[in-house]
């Protein structure tokens, strides 16, 4: 194989973001304060109910998309799906939607980078093989943020986001664009990746060269896929992979 590019999953392969229902509940509070504070509600909702009806309306939008594998823009998520109950403009919907989704992917969980990420993306870079993300995420504005937070911004290009894209994985096309976008064949791309579902059978319908799996504590028992060529429990794994597969 002519090693060309790696792309990574960005949500449990470069960083891990665990949660709780303390952290939801803090994060859709602050949901409810920021459409409240734009006057989107005709009068006060209670956190409860607030959070109860913003957690099923994102259920109900991850129903809908399931099959096709589409991601809205977080406008049309929160208009559609997640304020419709309450009415809410829809010009406020455009003018808050992305900021929502944002607090809902950072302050919704306790997100870090994989204690061994930095060192691992050092010695790939240090082979010369360019790295980029392929994310399924609702906020256009999360990954990059979180990279920067993690200073770990300059490793990747490009950066593939479901929220810009409209398909999310395991929908090939995502994987086929970021190759077109990082002018690389398909056939010479390593993915990384820790769902079976999304992240291994989407590479692999896309033509992708090798797959990886790495392990994460929250996988659920559901997520099952395709066989990947590697599976791994440190992204530093990759390395001697990496070296077996060589690079001309």
């Amino acid at each position: 194989m002519d090693l060309k590019m790696i792309f990574f999953d960005f949500g449990g392969t470069i960083d891990v973001y665990p949660t709780d229902k303390k952290q939801k509940a803090k994060a859709c509070a602050k949901v409810k304060h920021l459409f409240q504070e734009h006057k989107a509600f005709s009068n006060q909702i209670p956190d409860d109910e607030f959070e109860e009806t913003l957690i099923c309306g994102l259920k109900n939008y991850y129903s809908w998309r399931k099959d096709e594998h589409i991601e809205l823009p977080p406008e049309e998520i929160f208009f559609r799906f997640v304020l419709d109950k309450y009415k809410v403009d829809k010009k406020i919907c455009d003018e808050l939607g992305e900021k929502a989704a944002f607090i809902i992917e950072t302050d919704g969980y306790y997100r870090s980078a994989r204690a061994e990420a930095r060192e691992a993306l050092e010695a790939i870079r240090n082979k010369n093989i360019p790295m980029g993300i392929i994310s399924n995420i609702i906020s256009r504005g999360q990954v990059a943020y979180s990279l920067e937070s993690y200073g770990l911004t300059s490793f990747f290009n490009p950066v593939i986001l479901s929220a810009l894209y409209g398909k999310r994985k395991p929908h090939p096309g995502i994987f086929q664009h970021a190759c077109e976008q990082a002018g690389v064949d398909v056939g010479d791309v390593m993915y990384v990746g820790n769902s079976p579902s999304k992240d291994i059978d989407g590479a692999k319908a896309a033509g992708i060269g090798k797959t990886v799996l790495i392990e994460y504590f929250d996988n659920k028992p559901s997520d099952i896929g395709s066989p990947p060529d590697f599976t791994i429990k440190d992204l530093r794994e990759l390395l001697p992979i990496i070296d077996a597969l060589g690079k001309k």
